[in-house]
C-alpha cells in the first residue's frame, strides 16, 4: 500500500464504516480494517481481488453496477445494497489514480438495524392510522346499529305480529347482531372498545373454554391444555381474552387441514418490557398457543398482524382475526409474539401483566323482576337524534318520565330550570361542546341526588382522560339492547 492512493490508512482504520479504493478494472487497491473484517480476511488478502471473488454473484453484480455508475458518469453515487440479510448504505465516487487512470473509492455503512427500526416505526404508524379510521367508523356505525337493533326489539315485543313480519324482523335482528360483532372486532383492533375489567384467573378461563374449543375444532384436532399449578390472576375483560383464545385456536385449526395437536399452555414468566415502556422486567402471565400446522414463511410473519391480511381463501377469512387479537392484547397492556417456520407449525406467545388483587367474591344478586314502572325522571343527553329518540322511546315505554335534550347546552339549561328531581342522567360520553362527565357535573350543581349512566361505542380512553377508572363508573356499551338498557337503568337507580 503506497501513499500514491491518496488515502491515509491511519485515518480510515479509525472509523467504523467500511472504506475501499479500486482501480479502473474494479480490483481492490485498498480496504480498511472494517471492510476486510466484513470479508473475513486481512487487508493484504483482499488487495488485488474483485467483488466476484469475495461475494455471492448477486451481491457482486449490484456492487459492480454502482461502481461503474460512479466511474462512467464521473459523479458521487449514493445507494443501498444488500448482502445476505444485511443492508448497507453506500457512497461511491471517482478517484484519480495518476497516469490518466481513474479508480473508484467509497464508504459503506451497515444500516440494517436503522432500517429495521424505521420499518417498525412505519408499521406502527400505519397500524395506528388504520386503527383510528376503524375506530371512528365503528363508533359511528354503533349509533346506527343501536337504532336498528333497538327498534327491531321493540317491534318484536308487539302482539299479534304476522308470521311474515315476525320472520322479517328476526332476519333484520340477526343481521344487526352480526354487524355488531364485526364492529366490535374493528374496535378491538383499534384498541378503542370499552373493556369490562375485573380480576380473572387465566386457568379458569382456559378451563371454561375447553368444551367450546373441542366442539369448534372438530374431531381431527386433538386439544391439549396444560395449566400452571397455581392460579394466575390478571385484570382483564374475560370475554375479550376468550375471543383472543378462540381466534388463535381457529387460526391453528385452519393451519392443520389434515388434523394435528393444538396445545394451549398457561404459566408465569418474567418479560423484559424495557423496549416498549422503559420499565424493568416484571412478572407476567403467559399464554402459549402451539400447533403442528403448515407454518409460515418470513414474509407472512412480517404481515401476520396486519388488518385485512390473510392467507386464507376470500370466502374463509376477513383478515381481521389476528389483528383483533393484537389489538385486544395491546389494550390489556400485554404483548404477543409468534414463532414459525414452513412445515413446522406456529407458536403464539402472549404476556399479560399479573394482578396483585384477589379474585372478587361472588355475591348473589337479588331478583330484579320485570322492567320497572317507577315514575323516575331520566334526562337523555345524546347528540345523535336517532339514538336519542330510541333511548327516549325505550324508557317512556317502560314508564319513566323522560327529559329529552337537543344538545349539551340544552341539557344544562333544562336542569337549571327543572324544579322536580332528576333521578338519572343518561348521557353519551363524546359529544360536541361538553363531554358526558362535564354535563353530569353541571346537572349536579342544581340536582345533587342525580345519578349518571354513561353510554358510548368506545370510551375507555375518554373515560380515563376525565379521571375515571373505566370499570368504576356506570356504563353501557353501544349498541345496547332494549332489555340491556332497562336493566342497567334499574341497576343504577337502585344503587346495585
Amino acid at each position: 500500500m503506497g501513499y500514491d492512493v491518496r488515502l491515509s490508512a491511519f485515518l480510515v482504520n479509525a472509523i467504523d464504516d467500511m472504506a475501499f479504493l479500486k482501480d479502473e478494472n474494479l480490483r481492490y487497491l485498498f480496504v480498511n480494517d472494517a471492510n476486510a473484517a466484513f470479508f473475513g480476511r486481512t487487508p493484504e488478502e483482499v488487495t488485488g481481488l474483485t467483488d466476484a471473488d469475495l461475494m455471492p454473484p448477486e451481491s457482486a453484480r449490484a456492487c459492480r453496477e454502482s461502481d461503474l455508475a460512479a466511474l462512467q458518469e464521473n459523479r458521487l453515487v449514493i445507494g443501498e445494497e444488500t448482502s445476505g440479510n444485511r443492508t448497507f448504505e453506500t457512497r461511491k465516487f471517482p478517484v484519480p489514480l495518476g497516469d490518466g487512470r481513474t479508480g473508484v473509492g467509497g464508504f459503506i455503512r451497515d444500516v440494517t438495524e436503522k432500517t429495521g427500526l424505521e420499518s417498525q416505526l412505519l408499521q406502527a404508524r400505519k397500524m395506528e392510522a388504520v386503527g383510528r379510521l376503524a375506530g371512528g367508523v365503528a363508533h359511528d356505525f354503533n349509533n346506527l346499529l343501536s337504532v336498528v337493533l333497538g327498534y327491531c326489539e321493540l317491534l318484536l315485543a308487539e302482539d299479534n305480529l304476522s308470521q311474515r313480519v315476525q320472520s322479517g324482523l328476526d332476519a333484520i335482528h340477526d343481521a344487526g347482531c352480526k354487524a355488531r360483532d364485526l364492529t366490535r372486532q374493528l374496535l378491538a383492533f383499534s384498541r378503542r372498545q370499552v373493556l369490562d375489567i375485573s380480576v380473572i384467573d387465566v386457568n379458569a378461563v382456559l378451563g371454561g373454554l375447553n368444551n367450546l374449543l373441542r366442539h369448534t375444532l372438530g374431531d381431527d384436532i386433538v386439544l391439549e391444555t396444560i395449566l400452571h399449578q397455581e392460579p394466575i390472576l390478571i385484570r382483564a375483560d374475560r370475554s375479550q381474552i376468550e375471543q383472543v383464545l378462540l381466534n388463535l385456536a381457529i387460526n391453528s385449526r385452519d393451519a392443520m387441514p389434515e388434523g394435528g395437536i393444538l396445545t394451549i399452555e398457561s404459566g408465569v414468566s418474567r418479560m423484559e418490557s424495557a423496549q416498549e415502556t422503559g420499565e424493568a422486567a416484571a412478572c407476567c402471565a403467559v399464554i402459549r398457543v402451539s400447533d403442528q400446522g403448515v407454518g409460515m414463511d418470513a414474509e407472512t410473519l412480517r404481515n401476520i398482524f396486519e388488518p385485512f391480511f390473510t392467507t386464507k381463501p376470500q370466502e374463509k377469512g376477513t383478515g381481521l382475526g389476528l389483528s383483533t387479537v393484537y389489538g385486544i392484547v395491546k389494550q390489556h397492556g400485554g404483548t404477543i409474539t409468534v414463532a414459525s417456520h414452513p412445515g413446522q407449525g406456529a407458536t403464539f406467545t402472549i404476556h399479560l401483566p399479573l394482578s396483585s388483587e384477589a379474585l372478587p367474591v361472588a355475591v348473589k344478586a337479588e331478583p330484579r323482576g320485570e322492567a320497572t314502572t317507577s315514575p323516575a325522571t331520566i334526562m337523555v343527553v345524546e347528540d345523535e337524534p336517532i339514538v336519542r329518540s330510541l333511548a327516549a322511546c325505550i324508557l317512556e315505554s317502560s314508564g319513566y318520565r323522560v327529559l329529552v335534550t337537543e344538545s349539551t347546552e340544552d341539557a344544562v339549561r333544562i336542569a337549571k330550570g327543572y324544579d322536580e328531581a332528576i333521578d338519572l342522567v343518561l348521557t353519551d360520553m363524546v359529544m360536541p361542546g361538553m363531554k358526558g362527565p362535564e354535563v353530569y357535573r353541571a346537572v349536579l350543581k342544581t340536582h345533587q341526588e342525580t345519578r349518571v349512566l354513561y353510554m358510548s361505542g368506545y370510551a375507555s380512553g375518554v373515560i380515563s382522560s376525565h379521571g375515571f377508572s373505566p370499570d368504576a363508573i356506570n356504563f353501557i356499551r353501544k349498541p345496547f339492547s332494549v332489555s340491556g338498557l332497562l336493566e342497567k337503568v334499574t341497576e343504577v337507580l337502585k344503587g346495585w
